[in-house]
């Protein structure tokens, strides 16, 4: 995966973070058959029921960094260890470590309501620095597009443009343009599931002034619809 150090999406501590979570499922051993022909009295007692925790397919895992949907900050900082929290806040938690860590991203802000548990991920990647004209930018962007789409597909919208009023057209002008909202660089992908109960991700470009910038991916999860519900203001 491609792609920022400071969380700049977070709505906390300056810097993003991220929270692990693991989800195990229990499987069952059957207990073998009892053979007819031996008498009722001679037959052996039958063995005690295993159980035996496997763990998610590792492409979940890797997908998104190994957090799981519907994890509670329990678990998550379990998974990552107390030192990785840079902040907690209501049901907002900053971390800057992750159970299956990427190279490209170093922070992670998520949601994890009460009842829902994580109902939002989003990574930010490495500062893409000395990039005036977006070359680096354009570049991770499509790397790290191509790879969600080896994964869930072919995103269902993408937008790589600038707006027709801007004055920011220069060569030179791409991550200002950015920086100043006027240039879109962004994919999205949305259906039911695909997978680990994601909903929808989005792969955005982000400027930070004249020459600098990064990427965020965001994961939502099934759970977040009610959770929006929940927290919305009663008339």
């Amino acid at each position: 995966m491609s792609t920022a150090r400071t969380c700049h999406t977070r709505p906390l501590a300056q810097g993003t973070s991220r929270l692990p979570a693991i989800v195990l499922t229990v499987a069952l051993c059957s207990t073998a058959a009892l053979c007819v022909s031996t008498p009722l009295h001679a037959q052996a007692a039958p063995a005690p029921q295993a159980i035996t925790l496997a763990p998610p397919p590792e492409s979940l895992g890797t997908n998104t960094f190994g957090f799981y949907a519907g994890e509670t900050k329990q678990q998550i900082i379990a998974a990552i260890g107390q030192a990785a929290v840079l902040k907690t806040d209501g049901d907002i938690l900053e971390i800057n470590a992750a159970p299956k860590p990427d190279p490209n991203f170093d922070t992670f802000l998520l949601i994890v309501a009460p009842k829902q548990g994580l109902v939002k991920l989003i990574a930010t990647g490495k500062d893409i620095e000395d990039d005036a004209a977006g070359k680096l930018m354009r570049a991770q962007f499509t790397s790290l597009k191509a790879d969600l789409t080896k994964l869930y597909g072919e995103p269902g919208d993408v937008f790589d443009f600038i707006n027709s009023k801007s004055t920011l057209k220069g060569p030179n002008q791409f991550m200002i343009s950015l920086t100043k909202t006027e240039r879109s660089l962004s994919a999205y992908w949305t259906k039911k599931d695909f997978g680990n109960q994601i909903t929808s991700i989005s792969l955005e470009g982000q400027g930070l002034g004249d020459d600098k910038g990064y990427l965020s991916l965001e994961y939502e999860f099934a759970g977040i619809h009610d959770y929006l519900v929940s927290t919305k203001p009663k008339k």
